[in-house]
């Protein structure tokens, strides 16, 4: 089981996000500053949250992460986190849920989705043929994106992984510093907090 606490609106660096984005890259629990070191939250946060979660930001415990996510919106004035649960392909939550989508994802960690299917690779000119393939590419998946900024259809988002890879094997080195072999179709289900948008997540 793959559980994630992440923050409902915030998103890690980005040059151009989707605000709709609630796959599994976005902002992740840290320690409270303004809190004693032996408050509650800090404890959970050092004794369980970073040895379990480790650089991945993947935990298993369904209670603890629901208490952390509470936690975090009490002391964290204005943070919308929430709990998801991902898993491969259509497969299905052990924690019930709403369905958001899938995301193209490295296993529950990183995606390649948080943009929104916006272009990161910088404008080139002239450009290459591999940057008009790029180019319509995103102009047809893109359409196929829902209100979470996920793939609605596990084929789509498989079909765009598919061509993604085929447009690296064309041209290596194309998306610099992503190996697309280790990324994977995954299914996000909402599984603590509240599915409109933005959220207002359950109050502790």
């Amino acid at each position: 089981m793959i559980l994630r606490i992440l923050n409902g609106t915030l998103l890690w660096s980005w040059p151009d996000p989707d605000p709709r984005y609630r796959g599994v890259n976005r902002k992740e629990p840290t320690y409270c500053d303004a809190l004693p070191a032996d408050h509650e939250f800090n404890r959970l946060f050092v004794d369980w949250y970073v040895e379990e979660a480790g650089q991945s930001g993947i935990v298993h415990d369904f209670d603890k992460a629901v208490h952390c996510a509470k936690l975090c919106n009490k002391h964290f004035p204005g943070q919308l986190f929430e709990v998801i649960e991902v898993t491969e392909g259509d497969a299905a939550p052990m924690n019930g849920g709403r369905f958001l989508g899938f995301d193209l994802s490295n296993g529950g960690s990183g995606s390649i989705l948080q943009g929104g299917h916006q272009s990161w690779i910088a404008e080139r000119k002239p450009k290459s043929p591999a940057d008009v393939l790029w180019k319509v590419m995103r102009l047809y998946f893109k359409p196929h994106i829902n209100e979470f900024g996920l793939f609605q259809r596990l084929d789509d988002a498989s079909l765009c992984l598919e061509a993604m890879t085929a447009l690296q094997s064309y041209k290596p080195g194309y998306f610099e510093g992503c190996d697309l072999d280790v990324f994977h179709v995954m299914g996000i289900y909402l599984v603590w907090g509240k599915s409109d948008w933005p959220p207002v997540v359950s109050q502790p």
